[in-house]
């Protein structure tokens, strides 16, 4: 779907600096458990007044071109102005959804310029055809298998599993979710209901295995950055608590993986606090 390798022979806002301009580019996705399907919204800041000219008199559109790989949905939605909603069934959906909007000719064009191109077409003019682009907005995507709902529970991107010939705990991350891998031995144990069900030994699941996965996992997100798992984590990185913290910086790397999981070591303390005292009290 990028196009950002094509060459234009005519200037393209947002495509290099044919075009001295900036733009502006907001979109959201939103959906919930109960609906069938995502709402996704744009809208758009052109901020030049050949394109806006064209949008105005009905010759130009803008369109966003929706491909989902895992079931080979595609299509094209347009608006008339520079805010486009538009609906996706969850049901034409499965994994990755890319999405890329552009301004379209929506007729032909005689003698197209624009008084902010760069000075090498200053001097020309072109005749666009309908369906060519004259300007390039953001690519963005999502993941449709995501449960945005219940992003932040941990079992949306991490699974705890048993394996046999292993004598140490491993870390799989070549799959959808984080995969934490307990010698058989050890997840024997930990699957029992008593234990892996009991809400007052979170905090210490939190702080221990889980903390260490994801510490390992984010460490390494660039690498996996198509599994599921990290598109998740990605998607936790844009709340505001987060916002300025860097994956890049080790410092930073710690603060991520505690705040993702809402603070586990103070949470542990508290829940063995009052464990305590409720021990005392009994007594």
């Amino acid at each position: 779907m990028k196009k950002l390798d094509y060459k234009f022979p005519y200037p393209v806002l947002g495509f290099g600096d044919d075009i001295d301009t900036t733009y502006d580019f907001d979109h959201s996705i939103t959906t919930t458990d109960e609906s069938d399907h995502y709402v996704v919204s744009i809208d758009v800041g052109i901020n030049n007044t050949d394109l806006e000219e064209l949008l105005k008199n009905g010759s130009i559109v803008l369109a966003c071109e929706v491909n989902c790989t895992g079931t080979l949905f595609r299509r094209i939605f347009k608006s008339s102005d520079t805010k486009l909603v538009f609906e996706l069934s969850k049901f034409d959906l499965r994994g990755k959804v890319e999405f890329e909007c552009y301004l379209l000719a929506s007729k032909p064009i005689s003698n197209y310029s624009n008084s902010q191109a760069h000075q090498d077409f200053r001097e020309y003019s072109f005749n666009i055809g309908v369906g060519e682009i004259l300007a390039f907005f953001e690519y963005f995507h999502f993941h449709a298998d995501i449960n945005y709902r219940k992003l932040k529970a941990v079992a949306s991107f991490m699974e705890v599993t048993g394996e046999d010939d292993i004598e140490l705990v491993k870390y799989d991350l070549e799959n959808p979710k984080i995969l934490v891998k307990l010698p058989m031995e050890d997840y024997d144990k930990f699957s029992q209901d008593v234990i892996s069900k009991e809400e007052k030994f979170a905090a210490i699941f939190h702080s221990s295995i889980v903390f260490n996965a994801l510490l390992y996992a984010l460490m390494q997100i660039k690498e996996f950055q198509n599994q599921k798992w990290a598109e998740v984590l990605k998607v936790r990185m844009t709340e505001p608590e987060l916002l300025g913290l860097s994956l890049d910086e080790p410092n930073d790397l710690m603060d991520i993986t505690q705040i993702i999981l809402g603070k586990p070591i103070s949470r542990l303390l508290e829940s063995l606090e009052q464990n305590i005292l409720l021990n005392e009290e009994i007594e």
